[in-house]
């Protein structure tokens, strides 16, 4: 159960129009002022002192300058340009995890993935914070800054991102992904250090990737890294080996996967996954470049030694490989769990808003 502080910070939204290119209707304007005002109530209490509407616009600060945050920012502008919209964001630069996939393959740079917040400050007219929140108080309505400072707001949106669980397997650690196993799963540094591991993986070296369990964020990813990595190793490492060690018996889009690798890889479409399948499918004798081992079937890895460089499944099973592109169970951030926002690892989500 949340605290009651809470429990109005996200009211329905009203359905609100908007024209491309030219904004709002002024009767949308209107509503949307109301669901803004309506949304700075939580208690008994009226807006933040100093803040009273139709003497001054109404202030909404969002947490967190990711795709969320920042789309967040851009469509109530867009929504109401004489709104104040405030981010508080620790980086100054944003590094979109879609698409980093391809900066492993070369592809792309790491440069063409990196966004900047020029464009939503001065087309926008967004106001940036570049620091770090350390607590919310919702009764003042008060953002406290790592600097000191504190900004007072009349609707809070909060968008800080993912974490992630390190003690779910026996050996790994954050040092561990930080040095040995990367996940690149927060694109940067950790997509550059899988990077120069993949160039320097031999020739006929194994790549070894273990996708989380459900649920994190960009359930397709870890498949499609694996599908870029063929594409790439059948150019410049033709006898390479992608092993997936799954905790699941299944993922997104699993069936048209499988049938791009069965078409493209020689991959051999196993039997709980062939109902539905097409009848021209090829049937390789021995396993192509890519390999799914799911849960049930010896995919669940229960331990890690980074000196063997080798993962341990459930089953006994040892596998060794050149690389290994581990990618631990996540939650929500930090600041999530601190403000009580989360039901479980993950924040709930009204989806009228």
């Amino acid at each position: 159960m949340k605290s009651r502080r809470w429990r109005r910070i996200l009211p329905a939204c009203p359905k609100i129009r908007t024209n491309r290119g030219e904004g709002m209707h002024k009767t949308d304007r209107r509503a949307f002022l109301k669901f803004i005002a309506a949304g700075s109530v939580m208690s008994s209490a009226a807006v933040a002192p100093g803040m009273a509407f139709g003497q001054a616009a109404p202030h909404v600060v969002i947490i967190g300058g990711g795709t969320g945050g920042a789309t967040a920012a851009k469509y109530l502008k867009l929504g109401d340009e004489t709104v104040r919209v405030t981010v508080i964001e620790a980086n100054q630069v944003y590094r979109r995890c879609y698409g980093s996939n391809e900066v492993l393959t070369g592809y792309v740079d790491l440069d063409d993935i990196t966004i900047t917040y020029d464009a939503l400050q001065s087309k926008y007219g967004v106001e940036f914070i570049f620091d770090t929140v350390t607590a919310v108080d919702p009764e003042t309505r008060k953002v406290s800054l790592k600097s000191g400072a504190q900004v007072t707001y009349d609707r809070l949106i909060v968008s800080p991102g993912i974490d992630f669980i390190w003690d779910g397997t026996d050996g790994y650690s954050q040092s561990l992904a930080e040095t040995t196993m990367p996940h690149a799963w927060k694109a940067g540094a950790q997509t550059m250090l899988l990077k120069r591991q993949i160039d320097a993986m031999p020739d006929n070296g194994t790549m070894i990737i273990v996708p989380p369990p459900n649920p994190y964020r960009c359930p397709p990813g870890p498949y499609e890294r694996a599908s870029l990595l063929a594409e790439k190793f059948m150019q410049d490492k033709p006898k390479a080996k992608i092993l997936i060690l799954d905790v699941k018996d299944g993922f997104a889009k699993d069936q048209p996967f499988m049938l791009g690798w069965n078409r493209l890889y020689g991959y051999q479409i196993p039997e709980m996954k062939m109902e539905g399948m097409p009848d021209d499918i090829a049937r390789p004798d021995s396993p192509g470049m890519i390999e799914w081992v799911a849960g049930s079937l010896g995919g669940k890895v229960g331990s890690v030694d980074a000196d063997a460089m080798t993962v341990t499944t459930e089953f006994g099973d040892t596998f060794q490989g050149d690389v290994i592109n581990f990618i631990p169970p996540q939650k929500a951030a930090r600041l999530a769990f601190d403000m009580d926002l989360v039901d479980g690892n993950w924040c709930p989500i009204n989806h009228l808003t």
